[in-house]
């Protein structure tokens, strides 16, 4: 909305892009991830805060203008994606999901080994 036609722009604070500088007052959007942030503590909510926050606006924005396996030939937050053409943050989501995995089974392993072993 504020210069349409500058693409670098566009794919910061576009709805297609990453959308750095949005804001809303909408209860859905403010609570989507949670469920609702009353049950929750206020670690967590910190947590995922922060985790957003480098994930999509510092590790993205990095990757996209490296040009990371040619991800700057492709929308940066683009949801659909073949194995060789990715999305910045498709990357991101993808290696995000595989450490979230890796962390179970560390976690399992540290936290209740003892348990697992009897």
């Amino acid at each position: 909305m504020i210069k349409p036609t500058n693409y670098l722009l566009s794919q910061l604070t576009g709805s297609n892009g990453l959308g750095i500088g949005s804001f809303t007052f909408s209860w859905f959007n403010l609570t989507w991830a949670l469920g609702t942030p009353l049950v929750v503590p206020r670690w967590a909510v910190v947590n995922i805060a922060v985790g957003f926050v480098l994930a999509t606006w510092v590790i993205t924005p990095i990757i996209y203008f490296a040009n990371v396996w040619n991800t700057y030939n492709r929308p940066i937050a683009e949801v659909t994606g073949s194995t060789s053409n990715w999305s910045a943050l498709g990357l991101v989501s993808t290696a995000a999901a595989f450490a979230n995995l890796s962390a179970v089974f560390v976690h399992m392993l540290l936290h209740h080994s003892k348990n697992l072993w009897k």
